[in-house]
């Protein structure tokens, strides 16, 4: 018998986690790529891992998710899923300003 509250110290261990990788990510692409660290192109790289990850949990992961549907499902599942991309966005933007002030502006 599974339970929502047996996901919870899992899930964030996973996100924070997968938080770090992606930053180190996000660093060697831009600087592999030679893409200028910027809030315009962390909103982009955000934008897009968002998408990304809104299909794999979307598709992938949520299917075997604990959980009815109830009353109002489709509603929480679209504000999440807006959530879930304005999260990323954020993230994208985080990521680079802290990249820009480390990189660009080293003591």
């Amino acid at each position: 018998d599974q339970k929502l509250e047996h996901g919870l110290i899992p899930g964030l261990i996973a996100h924070y986690a997968m938080g770090i990788l992606f930053a180190w990510v996000y660093l060697l692409g831009f600087l592999w790529l030679d893409v200028p660290f910027s809030i315009l192109t962390g909103a982009m790289v955000g934008t897009i891992h968002g998408t990304v990850a809104m299909f794999v949990v979307g598709h992938l992961l949520l299917k075997g998710h604990v959980g009815q549907p109830s009353q109002g499902t489709e509603l929480k599942a679209r504000i999440a899923a807006i959530a879930q991309l304005v999260g990323h966005i954020l993230y994208g933007v985080i990521v680079v300003g802290i990249y820009e002030v480390m990189v660009l502006y080293p003591r």
